[in-house]
């Protein structure tokens, strides 16, 4: 459906003009007493005759070399387009693009309005705020609902809410039933036994086994706003002492907003009155948001960040220069380019935090503190902004790919949730446990991996037969799409391990054509890393997770056969001096 002009401008009163007979003065006068810095220059009979602004009188100022007091309206009047009121709104955008505001004119040819380059970005985002409220009231139900079905560890019980959407679930069993039996009598008519009676349960029977397909419920992450609204519907007396309303005073409320809903979805233009209804629906709904269930969950802040590791908790001494398994996890390194996504510190504090804590929660405010940065106004008067969307939102990508989701949110507390997504847990078990079974099938080498947790990395001691001293290596997906293969280097304090890394990194070219390609070289604020990357993440399909796996394998025995003959000199170069 085409927009056009007329659905921008809507029921504005005449516009302000200045005729082109009158001197500058008056029009400046007239663009300062209504704080505007343009109008629009008309004839006698109100035909237009362009614009005049202060940028097109301070041109003739400088052009004609006169005063403004002595200048007329005319001579400082500068051309734009011109359309009529039924004019497509994209053929107007180009001529506001170009000039800035264009006039508009009814069939006569007679100035009706303006539209300024303020007008269309104000009538676009009226639009697109419309989509936004109508999914925070679409998300902040679904909230409800959840919270409506928890079960005594304050989580939602999946059997009672599916068992509630089967409820509103229609079918048509009954339908299709009394089709059946007209079915059956038709054929005893024409085969001239219509005086047979039918055996209702014979008939049932026949029904169920050969006609009678029960219609699934839908998930509650493919619910729409009418479903949402039947299930807030049954177990309205929960939350009717909150609301103090009666649930036929929220049912027109929410009956108004599904039909601004109908309306935006057909592209017609939402009234203002629709618009302050659908406002004040999402600012009761978030003003008695259910109180966040929190069950044996961490208060965000309470892991320190990797910058503020002190020196002193890495002054180990380890019995070999790559890292002890058993302090890796918490000093675990992922640095933060300068072109990631401001919301990425919070992907990394997500990841960092113990397997044990599968649920966290966090004030706004906290949440600032950790991506050192202020939310968007957004993020405070939107539910929609704290949606899992993997696509069109690039903080929720953040904490996704971390194998994290937001559970529930009060926006009138200004509270998130956030918990870990289960089967990323399993998927993480599965991939590396594959990688680890065919690791050990090499003959060669003797691969002991550590235990597989779930975690997003997995720990290998892989050293040859009879070698006193493994080497560390870590399978890792890091951020931004990549798996990585990693060997770091720590040896007790950051002056040593810098000296080895520096060792290495002379032999980078006699490394690398051990390991068949380039390596990554990074100089880290704790320590250093030598490692190898791929594109690919666990979220992707399982061709592709096995082909990750195949490469994996192959660069773990490439890196160590390029790292072990220089590491075992330096690590004899290291006793020697010591």
């Amino acid at each position: 459906m085409p927009f056009t002009v007329e659905q921008l401008m809507g029921d504005r009163g005449k516009p302000l003009t200045i005729e082109q007979h009158e001197m500058v003065n008056q029009a400046l006068d007239r663009m300062l007493e209504h704080d505007y810095s343009q109008l629009p220059v008309v004839d006698q009979n109100n035909y237009p005759c362009g614009l005049i602004s202060t940028d097109s009188i301070l041109r003739a100022v400088n052009c004609l070399g006169v005063s403004h007091a002595q200048l007329g309206v005319l001579p400082a009047t500068r051309q734009v387009p011109i359309y009529r009121i039924d004019a497509d709104l994209f053929e107007v955008l180009d001529g506001v693009r170009n000039a800035s505001a264009v006039l508009i004119v009814d069939s006569r040819g007679c100035l009706i309005g303006i539209v300024t380059s303020y007008d269309t970005t104000d009538y676009f985002h009226r639009r697109a705020e419309d989509l936004m409220l109508v999914e925070d009231v679409e998300l902040t139900l679904r909230d409800y609902v959840e919270s409506g079905y928890l079960d005594t560890e304050g989580e939602v019980d999946p059997v009672r809410l599916s068992e509630a959407v089967q409820a509103i679930t229609p079918s048509n069993r009954s339908a299709l039933l009394g089709r059946f039996k007209q079915a059956l009598r038709f054929y005893l008519l024409k085969s001239g036994e219509s005086n047979s009676q039918l055996d209702a349960e014979i008939l049932n029977q026949a029904f169920a086994q050969h006609l009678d397909t029960p219609v699934l419920p839908k998930p509650v992450d493919r619910l729409d706003l009418s479903d949402y609204i039947q299930l807030l519907r049954n177990i309205w007396d929960h939350y009717q002492p909150t609301f103090t309303l009666e649930w036929s005073a929220m049912e027109r409320l929410l009956s108004a907003v599904r039909e601004t809903r109908n309306a935006i979805a057909h592209f017609r233009e939402v009234t203002p009155e629709q618009r302050e209804r659908l406002r004040f629906c999402t600012d009761l709904l978030a003003r008695c948001s259910p109180k966040l269930s929190i069950n044996a969950a961490v208060t965000l802040p309470t892991l320190k960040m990797q910058s503020e590791i002190q020196v002193s908790q890495l002054d180990l001494e380890p019995t070999d220069v790559s890292e002890p398994a058993e302090v890796y996890e918490p000093l675990l390194e992922e640095e933060i380019e300068a072109n990631e996504s401001r919301y990425a510190p919070l992907a990394l504090y997500l990841q960092r935090l113990p397997l044990q804590e599968d649920k966290v929660q966090s004030n706004f405010k906290q949440v600032e503190e950790i991506i050192q940065d202020s939310l968007p106004p957004s993020a405070r008067q939107h539910r929609n902004w704290w949606a899992n969307d993997s696509v069109s939102h690039p903080q929720s990508q953040q904490w996704l790919e971390a194998g994290w989701k937001v559970s529930s949110v009060n926006m009138g507390e200004q509270k998130v949730v956030f918990s870990r997504i289960g089967e990323r847990q399993s998927d993480y078990i599965h991939f590396f446990n594959t990688i680890n079974d065919r690791l050990k099938q090499q003959s060669s080498l003797r691969i002991e991996p550590k235990p597989v947790t779930g975690r997003h990395w997995q720990l290998l001691e892989v050293s040859q037969p009879g070698q006193t001293h493994p080497l560390t290596l870590t399978l890792s997906f890091a951020r931004q799409h990549r798996l990585r293969v990693e060997f770091y280097i720590h040896l007790g304090n950051r002056e040593k391990s810098k000296q080895v890394f520096e060792q290495l990194l002379q032999q980078q070219a006699a490394i690398e054509a051990v390991v068949g390609e380039a390596l990554s070289w990074e100089r880290l604020d704790l320590r250093s890393r030598i490692a190898l990357y791929h594109e690919g993440a666990i979220t992707d399909t399982p061709e592709s997770l096995v082909a990750l796996q195949a490469w994996a394998i192959d660069a773990v025995l490439r890196l160590y056969q390029g790292l072990i003959e220089p590491m075992t000199a330096v690590r004899g170069a290291i006793i020697e001096n010591s």
